[in-house]
């Protein structure tokens, strides 16, 4: 890939990444059935996937390493997670109109049912990318130890919100662990990923920018 290229692909990944920073809040803190809804729910993971490749070239540019290889590959998988988990969601609680619809106790009681099962399988979705992106969090955090632009110290702070985040989910698996009264690792994953887009943004446009 040529120079040209590769700053072109940081820069796109830093404006996709900034446009997933406003989505994301919203994503998480509205809910419903309004085109918008779900608009934002099934671009979030493509805008993840994206803003990663921009952070993979940024940290390969400044030193690459075997962890930030598979940082991106865990990344990649976690973002075709979110959106997979998102639709998939999004699908099964449509469930509701149906039972709204029912006539007899029987028809509730098998739509209930069948909830519960989708609802399961979705749960079984969000962990798959919880794992996923807590490994990811990780393997950034040593690939940010070998390159020699982000601080060390980001290191052992991804480390603890990788490790913490994974060990939270798996306690009441399937169970999320807001439901059950703990904090949710899922701002603490994206707070550590735009700190990171910020680092992107101040290098690539603020403080002496890389030229082609």
């Amino acid at each position: 890939m040529k120079q040209s290229e590769v700053l072109f692909g940081i820069k796109f990944g830093c404006f996709t990444g900034l446009i997933s920073a406003i989505v994301y809040p919203l994503m998480i803190s509205t809910h419903g059935y309004n085109w918008w809804n779900f608009v934002l729910e099934i671009s979030f993971g493509p805008l993840f996937i994206i803003s990663n490749i921009g952070l993979y070239l940024f940290i390969k540019h400044h030193g690459n390493s075997f962890f930030n290889l598979i940082a991106i590959i865990f990344n990649v998988l976690a973002g075709a997670g979110i959106l997979i988990t998102n639709t998939v969601q999004k699908a099964i609680f449509t469930i509701g109109k149906d039972y709204h619809a029912a006539h007899t106790e029987t028809s509730k009681e098998i739509i209930q049912k069948t909830y519960q099962i989708g609802n399961l399988v979705q749960l079984g979705l969000d962990f798959y990318f919880d794992v996923l992106v807590s490994f990811a969090t990780m393997f950034l955090a040593f690939a940010i130890y070998k390159q020699h632009y982000y601080p060390k110290w980001l290191t052992p702070l991804g480390i603890i919100i990788g490790v913490g985040g994974l060990a939270i989910n798996t306690i009441e698996f399937p169970v999320p662990p807001a439901n059950l009264g703990f904090f949710d690792p899922g701002p603490f994953y994206a707070a550590f990923s735009f700190f990171l887009l910020a680092g992107i943004v101040y290098r690539m446009f603020i403080k002496n920018p890389i030229q082609k």
